[in-house]
């Protein structure tokens, strides 16, 4: 038996704000999610697959595969829809996870044959068991979060025969070649937009220091010099238990090689981290931080209406921290909050030029569906009805409290153009 793994597309900036082409950014396109790699390793004897990235390579069903399985995220779901729809026109039964599955999953029941809500690692096995035997169910459900002292090391030879399918696809991008590597699942912090506690629960779980030891491992024996990109952005929330977890997952990969292309974090935990933190950093070598902006209360005060000097100051002190511990900036911006105005636009530049931001991106504030904005939203009556496809943080799906959706549209492309224009020379890429 044979299971086709896509990973559907979705639109770019670009695509939908033809005027960005025109800003001049190194550009890239990132790896696949951790979901395709991370399940493939769950996959019983006696089953082959394959995987394709239909942001590269466009999906065409066929009736070939025996069976095909789509991990789905919100701006996702459109495509990975009509992809569904002809599978199952061709014969081919379809099955799909993912966060966007797992949180409307009544939408994507209508285009496929099962489902899988929340993590997949549990009912994999248990899925293709019963579709070998003529016994698929509609929908599977993890009864509990998957133990991370189980967790096998992700079939990361996918995204390596992926590499090559970018550079054979005439694509104008280069592809990412870190690989994906995650630290830990869950968060109980719950901010308003994000999907993390309501797709892998509220409670944050670690892998263990063996288990990241032995992907890099792994990325060693896939060749070259190969590094990593953590996924997740709950790295250094401040609490004890996670900051000696670095210093134990640092101490475990003391004897390899290890490179880690960026860490995501925030403005409110990059502030206060302790020493261990950046000792650790400094020992997995991290490249970069990955900062995001208007998540936390510490990034929301920069730039919102009442924005004071100190609040301001802090969030370009966090930049220099980073800076003065050796390691670079990629500064992320989510705007369109509802402490936020017309001032916005000139509040993040000022940002960026005093914190002397070299790598930035910008990104409208998205609720994404099932997270706490977008059941306060809906209730608000705030949502614009947008299609799936725009939930990309390219598009305002939503009200803004305090201008229009055109004006926070307009703040959001001069934002791309204005920064690039004065950075011409970025040596690292950006996704627009």
């Amino acid at each position: 038996m044979h299971v086709k793994f896509v990973y559907p597309s979705w639109d770019r900036p670009r695509d939908n704000h033809p005027e960005l082409r025109s800003v001049e950014a190194h550009e890239y396109i990132g790896t696949p999610s951790m979901a395709v790699a991370s399940i493939a390793a769950y996959t019983p004897e006696g089953w082959t697959y394959d995987f394709q990235d239909d942001r590269v390579v466009r999906v065409e069903p066929d009736s070939k595969p025996d069976l095909v399985a789509m991990p789905i995220f919100t701006p996702a779901a459109d495509r990975a829809m009509e992809i569904a729809d002809g599978y199952r026109a061709a014969g081919v039964p379809v099955v799909a996870g993912g966060i966007f599955t797992s949180l409307m999953p009544e939408v994507i029941l209508e285009h496929v044959d099962a489902i899988c809500i929340g993590e997949g690692e549990e009912v994999w096995p248990q899925m293709l068991n019963d579709f070998t035997n003529g016994g698929l169910k509609r929908t599977y459900q993890s009864v509990k979060p998957w133990d991370l002292a189980n967790a096998k090391v992700p079939v990361y030879e996918l995204y390596m025969d992926w590499v090559d399918a970018v550079r054979d696809s005439g694509l104008a991008i280069n592809p990412a070649v870190d690989l994906p590597l995650q630290l830990s699942r869950g968060c109980p912090l719950g901010c308003h937009h994000c999907v993390i506690p309501h797709y892998m629960g509220p409670k944050l779980r670690l892998f263990p220091p063996e288990f990241v030891r032995a992907c890099f491992d792994k990325f060693q024996s896939l060749g070259g010099r190969r590094g990593a990109t953590l996924t997740e952005d709950t790295t250094i929330l401040p609490a004890a238990a996670v900051q000696q977890h670095l210093i134990e997952v640092a101490n475990a990969c003391a004897d390899v090689h290890t490179e880690v292309a960026y860490i995501g974090s925030g403005p409110e935990f990059i502030h206060r981290a302790p020493p261990s933190f950046w000792e650790s950093m400094t020992s997995l070598n991290v490249h970069m931080v990955y900062l995001m902006f208007g998540f936390g209360h510490t990034s929301r005060e920069a730039t919102a209406i009442n924005a004071t000097p100190a609040s301001m100051q802090t969030a370009i002190d966090t930049i220099h921290k980073i800076e003065d511990n050796g390691m670079e900036v990629y500064a992320s911006f989510s705007i369109g909050g509802d402490s936020e105005d017309e001032t916005l636009y000139d509040k993040v530049m000022d940002i960026c030029r005093r914190g002397n931001v070299q790598v930035a991106e910008f990104a409208i504030s998205t609720p994404y569906p099932g997270t706490r904005g977008w059941k306060r939203l809906h209730k608000e009556g705030r949502m614009l009805g947008r299609p799936w496809k725009e939930f990309n943080d390219a598009n305002v799906t939503f009200q803004p409290k305090h201008m229009s959706p055109e004006k926070l549209t307009r703040i959001y492309l001069d934002l791309w153009k204005d920064f690039h224009a004065s950075r011409p020379a970025n040596k690292w890429p950006v996704q627009i």
